[in-house]
């Protein structure tokens, strides 16, 4: 943002849509409605179920006195922005057949504000899944480092980070072209290949994707490799473990190495699109799992309903395990309906 406030110039000579008339620019994108109907149609379905997770896990003093909690909360907000702007945005541009031009200013901006949410919201979820490597080996000289208020300072450096990328990186802008959104606002336009691309280049994006598709996974690895090893091998509440920490964050890896690839190499509108769809269910995927094994927000969220909801239920609770110190780590409860 500090090109488009700062040196607003700047940013007009390289975001120029004046070389083409509104038609003409359109002439280049063939609207999708299809796509445009269902991006926009998962982002509300998703949307509904997450904000009333985000509200209960933030009214219930049980669940945000763990880090862990106070880390998904944080993480959640930025699921919000990012399935927003991937099923809202993605989904009108994709049915008026938008490219980066004409209103490449709101395309700008909002993909800058995308792109903050994707940073701090991937830097967050190696943060959850080293607290719970932490958690679980206990460290002595790690084992408190998220202790209390300390989570708060994490939160904060990953806003600080991310406010790098606010500050200092150029947006992406939508183009139908790619179903998502790119650092060039010419896109596959032949007639302005003359354009110098270079100086539409995010090193520091780049960077950051590469580290999170590489650091991500082998920090997922470990974990499940810890919860095997420091619980009960071959138990139901060992699996259970296995299949919360697997399904909550494992899919931004794959993103952030699409994503990185996309900018670099041309793909087919197939990958594309799927990255795009794969992306908002990374997004959505949270409230999906709360909602199947965590019995707190479940219930919270059934509350909620301006109707009473009544269902049998044989729960089992999941048998807590503690660390070395003998602290009792949260535990997920499995209902059978």
């Amino acid at each position: 943002m500090e090109l488009y406030v700062l040196r607003h110039d700047e940013y007009l000579r390289l975001y120029n849509c004046s070389y083409m008339s509104g038609k003409e620019w359109f002439d280049h994108g063939i609207p999708d409605p299809f796509f445009g109907i269902l991006t926009f149609a998962i982002g509300v379905v998703l949307n509904v179920a997450y904000v009333p997770c985000l509200i209960t896990m933030f009214n219930s003093r049980v669940l945000m006195k763990w880090s862990a909690y106070k880390l998904m909360f944080y993480i959640g907000i930025n699921d919000i922005v990012l399935l927003d702007m991937n099923s809202y945005f993605t989904g009108y541009y994709s049915i008026i057949g938008a490219v980066g031009c004409p209103g490449v200013d709101i395309k700008y901006i909002f993909g800058t504000l995308g792109m903050v949410a994707w940073t701090s919201q991937s830097v967050s979820i190696l943060m959850l899944a080293l607290n719970r490597c932490i958690d679980l080996w206990q460290p002595r000289y790690l084992s408190k480092v998220f202790d209390g208020k300390r989570t708060y300072y994490w939160i904060g450096a990953s806003v600080i980070y991310s406010l790098y990328f606010l500050l200092f990186v150029p947006g992406v802008i939508f183009s139908l072209h790619g179903y998502a959104w790119f650092f060039d606002p010419y896109l596959d336009i032949e007639e302005m290949k003359f354009v110098d691309k270079s100086k539409y280049d995010s090193s520091p994006l780049v960077h950051h994707n590469i580290a999170i598709s590489t650091l991500l996974p082998l920090v997922h690895i470990f974990l499940i490799c810890s919860i095997w090893r420091r619980g009960y091998q071959g138990s139901p509440s060992v699996r259970r473990a296995q299949t919360v920490v697997s399904e909550m964050y494992p899919h931004p890896s794959f993103c952030a190495f699409v994503y990185f690839y996309m900018q670099l190499v041309p793909v087919s509108v197939l990958l594309s699109k799927s990255a795009t769809l794969t992306l908002q269910l990374s997004n959505g995927a949270p409230p999906v799992v709360y909602l199947l094994v965590n019995r707190t927000i479940r219930e919270g969220v059934l509350a909620m309903l301006p109707f009473k909801v009544s269902f049998s239920t044989n729960a089992h609770p999941m048998p807590s395990y503690t660390t070395r110190t003998g602290a009792v780590l949260p535990t997920f409860h499995i209902s059978k309906h």
